[in-house]
């Protein structure tokens, strides 16, 4: 070093972190960003921390000085573990201002909002297709002696479902491959642990997606051959074998990295059981969850007849999709969760906000879907539209005719009650006018008396 420079008596005994934690741990962050590496000197920050953490009253001194003095001081590696010195030197308080500054901000693409809702919305349409084929199969276990049609709207859910299958493909393919390749490119970068995190979720994710379409899109058609019922259960198998070696070959080396372990305390403890849990609860379910469904099933009914009533298509379903969904819900809860903290962790330089290339493909690709489903559905919906008109009108002429039968009655009624009191008030009117004599019989017509007329006419009041 330069004799004349001011720094030239400058060493890191002499530095107090504490006099100053701002300065002291963006210095210390930009090092964990940049490993050190001298190319890249923080000239600002190692300004900062010279001035405001030292015991000396050196300030008279330029950014080359500084840069300088640092280069001389890392010859023998003094920063080189730098991580253990700084949780020597550093206090608590310190070391957080060190986390807020390390801008552990992680890969948007990965772990961006767009990517994250995604993610959830496809979750919710595959659920939506397994439910509705899972009812389709015991409803035709329950009425198999019933010589049932197919209604109309099953060719558009099986439309909708090669649509969705088809896009699922594409999206889950290219994410993987974008989680693979990010992993080779970005190690060493700051968050690269999460980003590995998110990327296996990501990954398990779309693995669980394959494992509960694939039975649904082979099996949507009775016309395949028994080689292509096969190909699903090889597939599933050849990806979990996959899944679990990418899990227990690759998930130590990420979780254990640098200072996010001390950073965030309970990262630790999700990233050595958060990631390889997800193996470990889809193992016994994938396991162990077909054999209590066949065996639950058989102590209900007494009998293995109802999987050959099943078929191969419904029992597909239910002894491999369903476990794919117990797996893939988990997938997105833990997800959300590391993304989660993720957030706390990095605060203002967070990815949540920030919508890259990845992200703006990721939904745009998935309106083209909702646009098929759109053109496949349409023809239903407005079945059903003119279905719902016609009874709503039929329902309105009922309630009109009622109204109209109601209003014709209270008239009859009115009608009755007027006659009657003109009937009473003409047969006390004849009576009082004529008190003893008694009515001649009109003994050629067989006779009757006026009051006889009254009543007929009174009962006949009546009958209106």
């Amino acid at each position: 070093m330069d004799p004349n420079n001011p720094l030239a008596n400058l060493t890191l005994s002499m530095f107090d972190a504490e006099k100053n934690c701002t300065a002291a741990g963006a210095f210390a962050a930009h090092l964990r960003s940049s490993y050190g590496d001298e190319n890249s000197v923080p000239a600002k920050s190692l300004r900062e921390f010279i001035l405001f953490c030292t015991n000396t009253t050196i300030g008279n001194f330029t950014d080359g000085n500084a840069v300088d003095w640092y280069r001389y001081i890392d010859l023998d590696n003094a920063f080189a573990n730098y991580t253990s010195w700084f949780e020597y030197k550093y206090s608590s308080p310190c070391w957080r201002n060190f986390c807020e500054n390390i801008e552990f901000a992680g890969n948007a693409d990965l772990a961006g909002i767009g990517m994250h809702a995604t993610y959830v919305l496809q979750a919710i349409l595959v659920t939506a297709f397994l439910l509705a084929y899972i009812a389709r199969d015991l409803m035709n276990m329950r009425h198999e002696k019933k010589s049932l049609g197919k209604p109309s709207y099953w060719n558009a859910v099986d439309s909708s479902l090669k649509v969705f299958y088809t896009l699922s493909v594409y999206f889950c393919f290219t994410t993987i491959l974008a989680c693979l390749i990010y992993r080779q490119v970005s190690e060493g970068t700051p968050g690269y642990a999460y980003s590995c995190q998110l990327a296996f979720l990501a990954i398990i994710f779309c693995i669980e997606v394959f494992q509960i379409l694939i039975p649904l899109r082979f099996q949507s058609s009775s016309n395949d051959s028994v080689l292509v019922r096969l190909k699903p259960l090889m597939l599933i198998s050849a990806t979990f074998v996959a899944a679990v070696a990418l899990a227990f070959s690759d998930l130590p080396a990420v979780v254990l990295r640098d200072l996010e372990t001390p950073c965030l305390p309970d990262q630790r403890d999700f990233g050595q059981t958060g990631g390889s849990s997800v193996i470990i609860v889809m193992g016994p379910v994938f396991m162990i969850f077909p054999g209590f469904f066949i065996v639950c099933m058989t102590g209900l009914r007494g009998h293995m007849d109802w999987l050959t009533r099943l078929g191969i298509g419904g029992a597909t379903r239910l002894c491999v999709a369903l476990p794919g969904l117990v797996g893939m819900w988990y997938s997105i809860g833990n997800f959300t969760r590391l993304r989660r903290s993720l957030i706390e962790f990095s605060g203002d330089s967070s990815p949540d906000g920030a919508w890259g290339f990845g992200q703006i493909a990721a939904v745009m690709g998935w309106l083209p879907m909702f646009v098929e489903f759109f053109r496949v559905w349409k023809w239903e919906l407005w079945k059903g539209v003119v279905l719902l008109a016609s009874k709503l009108l039929r329902f309105t002429r009922r309630v009109l005719n009622v109204v109209r039968t109601s209003r014709r009655l209270r008239y009859l009624l009115h009608l009755q009650r007027d006659l009657d009191i003109w009937s009473l008030l003409r047969f006390f009117t004849f009576a009082r006018a004529m008190p003893n004599h008694t009515p001649p019989q009109d003994t050629e017509s067989g006779g009757v008396s006026d009051s006889r007329d009254l009543k007929r006419m009174g009962r006949t009041v009546q009958r209106v």
